[in-house]
């Protein structure tokens, strides 16, 4: 479990950057929602956790359909949020765009410390 906390301090760290990034943008670009922003990368980050969290709580199945079972489920998710968000917003196209964007790069950068922390702990796609 101290595995998924480093984990979770380092999804923490790039949260930090990244919302530092929104309020940069925010301030330079008028058309970026900052609320906006900060959702998207709030949303991606509790994503990320949700990778890793299922893994260490169900040692005992196979890991590797446990995180493709995760995978599926928190892409549903995400795609209801997203489609929610759209029908019940009355957002223009440029901040919807930003938003879209926004939540993107997040997701790559928060999957780039996903594959870090797998390629550093191998034993997380072990069975106990």
């Amino acid at each position: 479990m101290t595995k998924f906390f480093s984990f979770a301090i380092q999804i923490s760290a790039c949260f930090g950057v990244l919302a530092l990034a929104v309020f940069f943008l925010s301030k330079s670009l008028p058309g970026y929602p900052r609320v906006f922003g900060i959702l998207a990368i709030t949303l991606m980050a509790l994503n990320a956790l949700a990778a890793l969290f299922p893994l260490y709580v169900l040692r005992k199945k196979n890991p590797f359909n446990v995180y493709l079972w995760g995978m599926l489920i928190r892409l549903g998710f995400i795609g209801a949020v997203f489609i929610a968000f759209i029908t019940h917003t009355e957002l223009s196209q440029d901040k919807l765009l930003a938003l879209t964007f926004t939540a993107m790069f997040s997701f790559i950068v928060y999957l780039a410390v996903e594959i870090r922390h797998f390629l550093r702990h191998p034993e997380s796609f072990q069975a106990a």
